[in-house]
């Protein structure tokens, strides 16, 4: 396997570093003090992982085109491919709503991309808090968890979900692109959170209990992070 790599070189590094990006691209990070011969060597001993890592890149769900935000555009719901189509408002009661195949945001006839984009996102955390209310509460019941859970709908730039230290309990918008069975994980692992505050045995013993299949649901919601990557 013939490898192609970029190097980048930096003050401070005690050791050389590489990495296979989303793209495939390898980058090495090296100190100056580092000969190009040895990072050679480096990358050489490293391309049996860098193969798995690329076969694993080659696995994720590709991303949608670059949104538009016009009538046609293409944004996803739990693993379901939408269209948008732009509805003129002609009353203030019409809600932007999901219809089958077809993602409907009212509109008024002067709202521009980014007023549009605006109501697209309001329609998702709106969905978002829906969704999550019923998941959270229906694990608590099955975790035997009474008090009340504060929930959020956030916009974080990676990760799907959070537990605070306070019990408060944060889901991305972008979350629900993610498969059904993937969302309802998410619920269930912040949920458990409240129990067991880390990622210890006592927790994981807790997921195999509840949802034998929670490893799958994991790495599935790892091979969609490119498309989680933006709404």
């Amino acid at each position: 396997m013939k490898v192609q790599y970029k190097v980048i070189r930096k003050k401070g590094l005690k050791r050389v570093s590489l990495r296979v990006k989303d793209d495939k691209s390898i980058v090495v990070t090296a100190p100056f003090s580092v000969s190009d011969s040895i990072i050679k060597k480096f990358v050489e001993s490293k391309v049996d992982w860098i193969k798995k890592r690329i076969d694993e890149i080659e696995l994720l769900v590709p991303p949608l085109a670059e949104h538009t935000y016009q009538d046609g555009d293409q944004f996803m719901v739990l693993n379901k491919v939408v269209t948008l189509s732009l509805i003129k408002r002609k009353s203030s009661a019409e809600k932007s709503t999901l219809n089958n195949e077809k993602l409907l945001i009212v509109v008024t006839e002067r709202q521009n991309k980014k007023e549009i984009k605006a109501e697209i996102y309001r329609w998702y955390k709106e969905y978002a808090e829906f969704l999550y209310k019923e998941l959270v509460e229906k694990w608590a019941t099955k975790l035997n968890i009474k008090k009340q859970i504060p929930l959020k709908i956030v916009m974080f730039p990676k990760r799907m979900g959070s537990c605070s230290i306070h019990g408060e309990l944060r889901f991305s918008i972008k979350s629900i692109m993610l498969p059904f069975e993937v969302v309802d994980y998410l619920a269930l692992h912040e949920v458990a959170h409240l129990i067991h505050f880390n990622h210890a045995k006592e927790f994981k013993a807790l997921l195999d209990w509840q949802m034998s299949e929670w490893k799958s649901h994991q790495k599935m919601m790892n091979r969609y992070r490119l498309v989680t990557a933006k709404l």
